[in-house]
């Protein structure tokens, strides 16, 4: 095999796996939870609760924010909006963020 030749078949195995792989739609983006509600069970722990806007989420992450940047506290599966979720609270002002996905992160 010569050098030319080689170098056709290295070049055409990466245009494949890019034309292949664009054949495959992502999932769909599911839409935002809304009507997050809290009631205290105690001064550490609160329970949320949310609208579930769509039936193709893969789950939902929960976020917490004490100060700076959010961080996932966690990872639910499909339809959790209506039932109560129980997180415990590290602060007396933090900022909770749920987030449907449909591809895990």
């Amino acid at each position: 095999m010569t050098a030319k030749r080689k170098g056709f078949i290295l070049l055409a195995i990466p245009v494949l796996a890019l034309v292949l792989g664009g054949c495959v739609a992502p999932p769909p983006v599911p839409p935002p939870p809304s009507n997050l509600s809290t009631a205290a069970v105690s001064s550490q722990q609160i329970d949320l609760a949310w609208k579930d806007n769509s039936g193709v989420e893969r789950g939902f992450y929960v976020y917490r924010r004490t100060i700076g940047s959010y961080s996932r506290i966690a990872a639910l599966g499909p339809g959790r909006g209506q039932d109560d979720v129980r997180i415990f609270l590290e602060d007396a002002e933090e900022e909770i963020e749920i987030l449907a996905y449909s591809i895990p992160a």
